[in-house]
């Protein structure tokens, strides 16, 4: 493995790019062709000026869209390695090795990401590190059905070749991109991980995705695969029936195949009836639905099973919120607050019974 294209679109403005061009140049990784996709003249230019003009591939676009930016830099690139960074963020300057090591370890493994730590505006750490300290190569692909495991684009190194074959990335999708293309990635080919914090990824406390948009987005990504390929990289994570089957339930019903999840939720609770889990996924599909009555049902026997299950007593909370019964809301937010320290949401959903107008964000937890 040769040369790599490593990709950073500069939309919106030049802040940051610098930074990131200078961790890419201090890469111990020698081989490199950089990609900037800017649809700014100045932003070019006031790189050029800080001595990147030999050294940077520079692309004018039209474009605004980080997604047909990134496409655009694709096409260009000669490597055999495609690294894609966002401007914003700063590569660790091992990372690109490490990670061709790891590629070159077996050829069935298409991709490679690692972990990250966070930093603010000015590159000051901020508190956490992202890890994935469960991962295992055999079962990857079936945990990405469930939910995207991979926190961001730049933590990933991607064969050219895996590219071609399983194409770039969806223009049409908003928020979701990265999701669909790691997903079609992991189907046909192995993952693997380096578990070391690796990118400093800058956080952006601007950015709020419209979360109908991403379930829409969510829902026509996994319609692409069938069931039965899904169900198979499922068994490689689970050999207990009852929790392969609420597994495959909640992807059936982010896919919008909804009788065929509540049939999944069902089957669990006949091959044990005192499954926790699939009360509060059946009490929180029927609450979606709108169905209050039979949600009810689902958490008041979650609570007979287990009175202390502090998910199932905010849940319920909001649900006796909603039809009107504030006092008793009152009541289980606090008790859930009391059963498990730290948790989040009943203590956001108190705030929320003391104002009205935030009737319609009480927060619901899904497991």
């Amino acid at each position: 493995m040769g040369l790599i294209s490593v990709i950073m679109p500069i939309i919106g403005g030049s802040q940051f790019a610098e930074n990131c061009l200078q961790s890419i140049f201090n890469s111990t990784y020698r081989k490199l062709e950089v990609i900037v996709i800017s649809d700014n003249n100045e932003s070019i230019e006031k790189l050029q000026q800080e001595g990147y003009d030999d050294k940077v591939i520079f692309i004018k676009s039209d474009e605004k869209s980080i997604i047909k930016a990134r496409n655009i830099g694709i096409r260009h690139s000669s490597g055999e390695l495609v690294a894609i960074l966002d401007k914003k963020d700063i590569t660790g300057k091992m990372r690109l090795e490490l990670e061709v090591n790891k590629l070159r370890q077996r050829n069935e493994i298409g991709m490679v990401f690692c972990g990250m730590t966070f930093i603010d505006d000015f590159g000051n750490f901020q508190k956490g590190v992202k890890l994935f300290r469960e991962f295992d190569i055999n079962k990857f692909t079936g945990l990405m059905f469930e939910e995207n495991r991979i926190d961001s684009i730049s933590t990933t190194l991607i064969k050219k070749d895996v590219l071609e074959d399983v194409g770039i990335f969806d223009e049409e999708l908003v928020y979701e991109s990265e999701y669909d293309l790691f997903l079609r990635i992991a189907s046909k080919y192995l993952v693997e991980y380096l578990d070391l914090p690796l990118l400093r990824f800058r956080m952006d406390k601007t950015l709020k995705p419209d979360e109908n948009k991403v379930t829409e987005e969510r829902e026509k990504i996994l319609l692409k695969y069938d069931i039965v390929q899904i169900a198979q990289f499922l068994s490689k994570i689970y050999d207990n029936e009852e929790e392969f089957r609420i597994s495959l339930g909640t992807i059936l019903y982010q896919m919008g195949k909804k009788k065929e999840a509540l049939k999944n939720f069902k089957k669990v609770l006949t091959l044990n009836s005192n499954n926790s889990g699939a009360y509060l996924i059946l009490g929180n599909f029927y609450f979606s639905e709108g169905k209050f009555k039979e949600a009810r049902n689902c958490y008041e026997e979650l609570l007979e099973v287990n009175p202390d299950h502090a998910e199932c007593r905010n849940n319920l909370g909001v649900l006796l919120y909603r039809q009107g019964k504030k006092d008793s809301s009152v009541e289980e937010f606090t008790k859930a607050k009391k059963l498990k320290k730290n948790y989040p949401d009943p203590l956001f959903n108190l705030k929320c019974t003391k104002n009205k107008k935030s009737y319609n964000i009480l927060k619901i937890t899904y497991l």
